[in-house]
């Protein structure tokens, strides 16, 4: 048994004691991981948990990354750095897709683009295996039709095949991340 998120949020309050918590559930087979805390930028905690796993193990959190994008890029906006109302284009003018750029930043982390495709697909003449950065994921999809205009409904992410209705995709997700990855976030005219 995995203890679920909350415990574990419970358990990161716990501050420095939060050791003695994760080693408890280590013991008991109820996590795997590598827990790192730091307080001024020096680990107070720093240790991993389970077979083959190091201080330097990488883990695929899956869809967990879009809450961490979301937060990145609601950062970014309270910062002033983007207006999550302006488009696409306004900070990323080369996009592929002309159409895309319509789409609002806000439009974009709603799932309300009309940014589809397939990111589990492989390249043209290549093999799945050969995806291996956001780059990548653009060649599958970032020249494709828009699914909808921009705002006129919402994406819902599944993978639910029996959902006739459903648009499937994480599309929009490598946008809002490499938009927020590129180094200058500044609009251009």
């Amino acid at each position: 048994m995995t203890p679920t998120l909350p415990v574990l949020l419970v358990a990161l309050l716990q501050g420095p004691s939060l050791g003695t918590t994760v080693d408890s559930l280590a013991a008991a087979q109820q996590f795997s991981g590598v827990v790192l805390i730091a307080r001024g930028g020096s680990p107070v905690v720093e240790k991993a948990y389970g077979t083959g796993n190091n201080i330097e193990t990488a883990f695929n959190l899956g869809s967990i990354n879009k809450l961490f994008t979301q937060i990145a890029i609601r950062q970014l906006a309270a910062q002033g750095k983007i207006n999550l109302d302006s488009t696409l284009g306004r900070y990323w003018p080369d996009y592929p897709n002309v159409g895309a750029r319509r789409a609002t930043i806000r439009q974009i982390l709603d799932h309300r683009s009309g940014i589809g495709g397939d990111i589990f697909a492989a390249p043209a003449g290549k093999t799945r295996h050969d995806v291996r950065s956001l780059a990548d994921y653009f060649g599958l999809f970032a020249r494709d039709s828009l699914e909808f205009a921009p705002g006129a409904r919402q994406d819902i992410p599944t993978r639910d095949t029996s959902c006739s209705d459903c648009l499937s995709s994480d599309c929009p997700d490598r946008v809002i991340t490499t938009m927020c990855a590129r180094t200058s976030m500044s609009p251009r005219e």
